[in-house]
């Protein structure tokens, strides 16, 4: 893919409603996210306005339960590493969704998150810089891209049916 059309953004519903549907691939999601599925969106001081347009979209599926299980979502200012994986532990995040404007600090933050446990998500750039997972827009359509051993350090174990449909690094 590109590098152009990697770092293109998808709309905030898209990726709530793929970051929904990635997640049912994830076999190992009852035994990382306990009885509540934890989406925590990290972003940039300069990027709220990414976030809670973010937050608005997750909004609209409120009532979706993720294989069974409620899904709550907070916002989270990033700080450093060791702060949002302390925040990570604390607030029993599963997910992470990141923002673009955090991609130079993308090892770092899949570090803190692998420790707990934690899927990270970002921009289609997102898992050649450290993260796990990331969503694209390649010839108009969404795109997963995963980097298939940050997202097992991760702790998830995603699915053939995911694999076979995402570029896989």
């Amino acid at each position: 893919v590109p590098a152009t059309t990697q770092a293109q953004a998808l709309p905030p519903d898209m990726t709530a409603m793929l970051t929904l549907k990635v997640l049912t691939f994830d076999r190992n999601l009852a035994a990382r996210a306990g009885g509540e599925v934890v989406i925590g969106i990290i972003y940039k001081a300069d990027e709220k306005a990414w976030a809670d347009g973010l937050s608005k979209s997750f909004a609209a599926y409120s009532d979706k339960k993720v294989n069974g299980l409620p899904v709550k979502v907070l916002l989270h200012q990033f700080v450093d590493a060791n702060e949002l994986g302390t925040w990570m532990g604390s607030a029993k995040v599963s997910t992470a969704l990141v923002s673009s404007g955090l991609s130079d600090q993308a090892g770092a933050i899949h570090k803190a998150a692998a420790e707990r446990k934690c899927l990270t998500i970002g921009d289609g750039a997102f898992p050649g810089k450290g993260g796990a997972l990331g969503f694209a827009i390649e010839a108009g359509k969404p795109k997963i891209v995963i980097h298939r051993q940050r997202s097992k350090d991760e702790g998830v174990d995603f699915s053939a049916d995911l694999l076979q449909i995402a570029k896989v690094l």
